[in-house]
């Protein structure tokens, strides 16, 4: 009986040892529902983070191993929502718990949250007012995110900025009081995958890191450049990878007063490569710019009232020619934004060139010459090119005015172009240009125009933009029959003996040594404003012919040297030496090409000889049938002709001695004949010295009261 009383009493032990043991298994393994507590337990959590929080359920399960549950959690500031999230899980460690009464969570699952950045009007962000010290002791090993989504507004931006992230993965490991590192990955919509890892540091006051994006478009950067570019024409994907490094302000106490800028300084460094890209710039480029590819680094600092993005060893491979350089934009506080370029490029087809879109950078000026040209053929190569100025005044002319403004070194290449008012073609032209601070300097320029060939061109114009002035120096040999073709069409069309000119020809390569320096462009210049000209022509091998008055053939010595100087519509020749044979001639005067065409001109010469004169004149050897012709010609001349129906007046003489003429028309020759034509405006007298035919001598003189009218008087 004992036996079976202790063997009952066990049993009942056993059986109520395994009730108590199955119900309390049941309630340790089974979550104990506290969200009827919450409104004990969450005002503790918002005083902690300085926010509001709703949830709809918090539960709390003891085993396997402790961990709290919250189903759609709200954390608001300031009636606004910062997260939102469809379940928490926060794993506890219970032996802090239990002994030491401090909460250690060993891992918290974020799942499907929803967070929602704001970077409001002062420049704060919305997520650093409850990211104060925590007044609860509190230790986090490990945040787990699963699909979150994070969308962030920029009100801070002129015009606003707002942009969505979604399939946010990402694990935060917390350090210290409120830092932690950071990795994960997430989807920018639409389209562009990002990789991101860093880290905090002194209480979320710095942020150091890295981010990869791919597929990035344009356009979503677009609001941060929006004083540069247009969203017109504006397409492309870039893959960006960065390190940034930002620094954040403390927060005041109260967070409302504070209303400056919470970025104390930003950096941000890396590069980015593209394909199929669109850009327009319209403060820079009246145009699209499109590349098939390219790379840039891209150097970004801010600090307070400055921003600087610069974009370094950029590679962009255009249709037709590729292109490296720099590309920077400034900023500051009450000042404007202001460009840097800087590039070089690989040889580029002139015949693309007006269609560049970096043709716009050029003055106006140089611009319109460029549209009134037509490109055949060559290249041409920019190095060392600079510009720099305000995005508002870069497109101004007077902006290249000032120095540093623009520079580059361009290098021409077989060259081949027309241009609106020349008839001939430019080809082979090859040299260098190049422009600093309004001058132009051109160095080893040679080419051809139509047939002729330019050797040689260096010299300088200057301030092309303003007053120019022009220093060049060059050496051809020119196509008589182009240069004359030239000469018809931009001679004045009131000009003495216009329609006489139309009927001069000329044949064969005269060699040219010419030299122009002074200003330049009626539009620019003032009434004191000098050109000065200076030619060396040699025509010993053109035949130049002047129906029935003038026949100069190949092998004829004929040269000009002359200098002249151009002063509003003045042409003064200062010196012509005209070489025709063993002779010469000297010129001077002017010819005022008003609409009262004018012109005053000094002919000199000593010992012409008239053999020379009659191997370019054969008028008078056809007309009068010379059998021979000897003789010097002295000359003195003024030519003077006043402007309208004013008369042609002459001033001077002419001299012949030692004159020898042998005729058919007379059966003896006349010799020893000397005779001087003095001329006194309008009138002349002929004054004959000596005059002997055969064995009889004359003399005389022979006066001429009108030129004009041939009134002619008689006293042998």
């Amino acid at each position: 009986m004992v036996v079976r009383a202790q063997t009952r009493k066990l049993l009942y032990l056993t059986l109520i040892t395994l009730i108590f043991v199955a119900v309390s298994s049941y309630y340790l393994f089974t979550p104990f529902d506290l969200t009827k507590h919450k409104d004990f337990i969450i005002p503790f959590v918002e005083d902690a983070i300085h926010a509001g929080i709703e949830l709809e359920a918090l539960t709390l399960t003891i085993l396997p191993y402790p961990h709290i549950s919250l189903t759609n959690l709200d954390i608001r500031k300031d009636n606004n929502t910062i997260l939102k999230a469809k379940t928490v899980k926060a794993s506890l460690v219970l032996r802090t718990l239990l002994f030491n009464r401090k909460f250690e969570v060993k891992s918290l699952i974020i799942v499907t949250p929803e967070v929602y950045v704001i970077r409001e009007g002062d420049g704060g962000l919305n997520m650093l007012k409850i990211l104060k010290e925590p007044r609860i002791p509190l230790s986090l090993k490990r945040v787990r995110i699963k699909t979150g989504k994070i969308n962030f507004l920029d009100e801070f931006l002129p015009g606003k900025a707002r942009y969505e992230l979604s399939e946010v993965d990402a694990t935060l490991t917390p350090k210290g009081i409120a830092d932690f590192n950071y990795s994960g990955t997430a989807k920018l919509l639409p389209s562009s995958k990002i990789k991101f890892s860093g880290e905090t540091k002194d209480i979320f006051h710095y942020i150091d890191g890295m981010i990869e994006v791919r597929r990035l478009h344009i356009r979503q950067a677009l609001p941060y450049f929006r004083a540069f570019v247009s969203k017109e024409g504006l397409t492309g994907d870039f893959d960006v990878s960065l390190n940034y490094k930002i620094y954040i302000k403390p927060l005041l106490s109260d967070s409302s007063s504070n209303s400056e800028n919470t970025f104390g300084k930003i950096d941000i460094r890396g590069v980015a490569t593209y394909n199929e890209f669109t850009v327009s710039i319209p403060v820079l480029f009246e145009r699209p710019v499109f590349s098939q590819k390219g790379i840039a680094h891209i150097d970004v600092s801010y600090s307070g009232d400055f921003l600087n993005i610069g974009f370094s060893k950029i590679e962009i491979h255009m249709p037709e020619f590729a292109i490296a350089g720099n590309l920077t934009f400034d900023r500051k506080k009450g000042s404007k934004e202001k460009v840097t370029i800087t590039l070089d490029t690989s040889p580029i087809p002139l015949a693309t060139i007006r269609e560049q879109f970096f043709v716009s950078l050029l003055p106006d000026a140089m611009r319109q010459r460029l549209n009134q040209t037509s490109f055949h053929s060559g290249e041409i190569k920019l190095s060392d090119f600079k510009i720099t100025g305000n995005t508002k005044d870069i497109r101004q002319l007077t902006h290249y005015q000032t120095p540093d403004s623009l520079f580059f070194s361009t290098e021409i290449k077989d060259a081949e172009f027309a241009h609106e008012g020349f008839a001939q073609t430019f080809s082979s032209v090859n040299g260098k240009v190049r422009w600093r601070e309004g001058n132009l300097t051109l160095h080893g320029i040679t080419g051809r125009y139509g047939k002729s060939v330019l050797e040689k061109l260096e010299g300088n114009i200057n301030e092309i933009l303003n007053a120019p002035s022009v220093n060049l120096k060059g050496y051809a040999l020119v196509d008589a029959s182009e240069l004359l073709d030239e000469f018809k069409r931009w001679s004045y069309k009131k000009m003495l003996f216009k329609e006489d000119i139309e009927k001069i020809t000329a044949n064969g390569i005269s060699s040219l040594v010419f030299g122009i320096s002074g200003q330049i462009g009626r539009e620019y210049t003032s009434k004191d404003a000098e050109l000065n000209l200076s030619a060396s022509l040699d025509a010993t091998s053109v035949d130049i012919t002047y129906l029935p008055w003038l026949q100069k053939k190949k092998g004829f010595n004929a040269a000009i040297d002359a200098k002249f100087v151009a002063k509003a519509s003045n042409i003064f020749i200062e010196t012509a030496k005209l070489k025709l044979g063993a002779s010469e001639v000297n010129i001077n005067g002017f010819i005022k090409s008003n609409e009262d065409f004018s012109y005053k001109l000094n002919i000199m010469a000593s010992d012409t000889d008239v053999g020379d004169i009659s191997s370019l004149t054969p008028y008078f050897e056809k007309r009068f049938l010379f059998a021979s012709l000897a003789g010097k010609i002295s000359t003195n001349l003024e030519i003077d002709k006043k402007g309208g129906k004013n008369p042609l007046k002459l001033k001077g003489n002419i001299a012949l001695k030692n004159g020898l003429f042998e005729t058919e028309m007379l059966p003896k020759r006349m010799s020893n004949v000397d005779i001087t034509t003095r001329f006194y405006g309008s009138s002349a007298t002929v004054v004959i010295d000596s005059f002997k035919i055969g064995i009889s001598d004359f003399s005389g003189a022979i006066n001429i009261p009108d030129i004009s009218s041939a009134n002619i008087g008689f006293d042998i």
